[in-house]
C-alpha cells in the first residue's frame, strides 16, 4: 500500500486459474499451457476405467427419476440426497427449467444392488459400473455402498448451463473399484473442539471424494470433549461444559457417515498426550507439573498415564468399553506415539519395573502395550497404533495395525515384520503443516503425488498389508472457522492417490479434475 496525500493505491495481483503455476515442495513446476479439458476432468476421483462418447444429453428436472427394486433405507435416503444434487430446488439457475429440443433426454437412472448386507467395515466392496445411455441409466454394485460412489459419478458427470441441466460425452460406461479399502481425513477435536456441524459436513465432503474413513482424534492433552457416563470426572478436562460430545451427539455423527459410506474410527492416545484424563483422573497420572522445556512430553501440557497401576488399565478398559459400544468400527485406535520416558522416571515407577524384572522404561512401554492389546481383545476390536509401538520394538500380535507418519523407509520396515499399515507421513499428508514452525506446508500437488509404494522394496503379497492412508489435519491451528480451506480440496487429492489406478500420474489433468472437484465441493456447501 502506498498513501499519496488522502489517496491510497493498493496494488492486486489477480492469477487465473489458467495461468496459475503448479508448483511442489521440491520445486517441480507444471506452467501453462494446461492440458485441453477432457470429458473425464469432470470424474474425481479418477475411476479404474470409463469410456465416453460425443452425445449430450439432457436432463428434465420435471421427469428424471432415480429408482430402484432394492429395499434399502441407506439407498433412498441416498436417492433423496442425490435428486436435490442432480436437480436442485432452489431458485437458481440450475432449478429453472429450460428445455432443449435438440438434446436426447435421460429419463431415469436405476440402481441395482446385489445384496442388501450393510456391514461398513474394511473389507466392504465399494466397486460399481454405471451405464449412461438415452433414455435409462443403470447403476450396478454388489451393495449399497458401490451404489452411493456410482451415485457421486454420476452426478459428478453433469454440468449445467442457462438453467439446463446437461450430461456431456455420452454414452459412458464406468466400471470402477478403489485402489486401497482405506481412505480417510484425521480430525483433532482436542486441540480445538470442532462443532458437530463442522464434523457433518466433513463427513459429507469425504463422500462427494469416495474417502471412506473419518478417523476422530478425539481426546488428548489439550481437553478432553467427550461426555463419558461411566466417567463423569472425565468432562473436568473439556474446554467447557459446552464444548463436549454427547453419546447421543456421537451416535448421530456414526449414523451419518454411515448413511454416507464413511466409517468412523475413534482414537484414545495413550499413555501420553493425556494430560486432560489427569483433571478427573490425577492419581493415574505422572509429570502433570512438568513441562516440554524441561523434557518431559513433546507437547503441552505434559503427563502420561501410570504404568505401574492396576487402576490405570481398569479406567482404559472402562473408557473404551464405553466408546466400542458408540464408534462399531472394527477398528479402535489406541495412539501410542510421542510417549517421553522421563515423565515416567519417579521413584514409584522405578520401584515397580524392578520388582517386574522390567530392565528399563522400553520394557515398561512393552507391558503397557500388551496390557492395552488385551483391552481391544476384550472389546473385541483390531487395535490401532502410532508407529512408535513398533520403533520401540514392542512386538504385538500381527493383527495389529500401525499407522506410519514418518518415513517410507520405516513403512517398509514395518510392512516387513507383517504388519498391516496406514500411510500418513507428514511430509505430504500432514495437512496442517506450513502454519507454525514443525514442519513445511505442501500443495495439493505434493499431496495428490504421495505415492504409498514409493519405498519400492515390497513383494505383492507385501504390498497387499498396506491398507490404505489417510490425510491428518492436527487441531493445533485449526478450528470451525478455518477447517475447510484447511482440509479441502488438499484431503481430496489424498483420496485420488488412494483411489484411482497407480498409472495416475499427470499432474495437468489432475489439476483439471481437483479445480472442478473444489468447486463441487463449495457449490454443495
Amino acid at each position: 500500500q502506498q498513501n499519496i496525500g488522502t489517496l491510497s493505491i493498493w496494488i492486486v495481483v489477480i492469477i487465473s486459474c489458467h495461468s496459475l503455476v503448479v508448483a511442489d515442495c521440491s520445486g517441480n513446476s507444471f506452467l501453462d499451457p494446461l492440458p485441453t479439458a477432457t470429458p473425464e476432468d469432470m470424474l474425481y476421483p479418477l475411476p479404474s476405467y470409463f469410456s465416453a462418447g460425443n452425445v449430450d444429453y439432457q436432463i428434465d428436472h420435471d421427469s428424471f427419476t432415480i429408482t430402484s427394486p432394492n429395499r434399502s433405507q441407506i439407498l433412498e435416503k441416498a436417492i433423496h440426497r442425490y435428486m436435490n444434487i442432480i436437480i436442485p430446488t432452489t431458485t437458481t439457475t440450475r432449478a429453472s427449467s429450460s428445455f432443449d429440443d435438440n438434446l436426447a433426454i435421460i429419463a431415469q437412472l436405476t440402481v441395482v444392488i446385489e445384496s442388501l448386507d450393510e456391514t461398513l467395515s474394511i473389507s466392504t466392496d465399494e466397486s460399481y459400473s454405471l451405464s449412461v445411455n438415452e433414455q435409462t441409466s443403470t447403476i450396478r454394485a454388489n451393495n449399497v455402498f458401490g451404489a452411493l460412489r456410482a451415485l457421486e459419478s454420476f452426478s459428478q458427470l453433469i454440468s449445467y448451463s442457462s438453467g439446463q441441466a446437461v450430461l456431456k460425452n455420452g454414452p459412458w460406461e464406468i466400471k470402477d473399484t478403489p485402489r486401497y479399502a482405506h481412505r480417510g481425513l484425521l480430525i483433532d477435536t482436542s486441540r480445538h473442539y470442532l462443532e458437530p456441524q463442522t464434523i457433518k459436513r466433513t463427513i459429507d465432503a469425504l463422500s462427494y471424494s469416495k474417502m471412506n474413513v473419518m478417523h476422530w482424534h478425539i481426546v488428548d492433552a489439550q481437553s478432553f470433549p467427550y461426555a463419558s457416563v461411566a466417567f463423569p470426572e472425565f468432562s473436568a478436562g473439556s474446554f467447557s461444559p459446552s464444548q463436549i460430545y454427547t453419546p447421543e451427539t456421537i451416535k448421530e455423527i456414526v449414523e451419518h457417515a454411515k448413511e454416507r459410506g464413511v466409517r468412523v474410527i475413534v482414537e484414545i492416545d495413550v499413555p501420553g498426550h493425556t494430560a486432560s484424563w489427569g483433571k478427573g483422573f490425577p492419581q493415574f497420572l505422572t509429570c502433570l507439573d512438568k513441562t516440554r522445556q524441561d523434557g518431559y512430553c513433546a507437547e503441552n501440557p505434559c503427563g502420561q498415564l501410570d504404568p505401574s497401576q492396576d487402576g490405570t488399565y481398569d479406567l482404559i478398559f472402562g473408557l473404551a468399553s464405553e466408546l466400542s459400544q458408540l464408534f462399531p468400527d472394527d477398528f479402535f485406535h489406541f495412539g501410542s506415539d510421542e510417549v517421553v520416558f522421563q515423565c515416567w522416571n519417579t521413584t514409584n515407577i522405578v520401584d515397580w519395573m524392578g520388582k517386574n524384572n522390567l530392565s528399563d522404561f522400553g520394557a515398561a512401554f512393552a507391558y503397557f502395550e500388551e496390557k492395552v492389546y488385551a483391552i481391544s481383545q476384550k472389546i473385541e476390536k483390531t487395535p490401532v497404533h502410532w508407529q512408535e509401538v513398533f520403533d520401540n520394538r514392542v512386538s504385538l500380535p500381527n493383527n495389529t495395525i500401525m499407522q506410519v507418519w514418518k518415513s517410507f523407509a520405516e513403512l517398509d520396515q514395518i510392512v516387513k515384520a507383517g504388519y498391516r499399515t496406514i500411510l500418513s507421513n507428514y511430509d505430504a499428508w500432514y495437512l496442517d503443516c506450513g502454519f507454525a514452525n514443525w514442519c513445511s506446508y505442501c500443495s495439493w500437488l505434493d499431496v495428490w503425488m504421495n505415492e504409498p509404494l514409493s519405498g519400492g522394496t515390497l513383494t505383492p503379497s507385501e504390498e497387499n498389508l498396506i491398507l490404505g492412508g489417510e490425510a491428518c489435519l492436527w487441531g493445533e491451528l485449526v478450528n470451525d472457522n478455518n477447517f475447510d480451506s484447511r482440509a479441502w480440496p488438499r484431503a481430496a487429492a489424498a483420496g485420488e492417490r488412494l483411489w484411482s489406478p497407480q498409472n495416475t500420474t499427470d499432474p495437468g489433468h489432475a489439476f483439471n479434475r481437483i479445480l472442478n472437484h473444489n468447486c463441487r465441493l463449495d457449490e454443495r456447501g
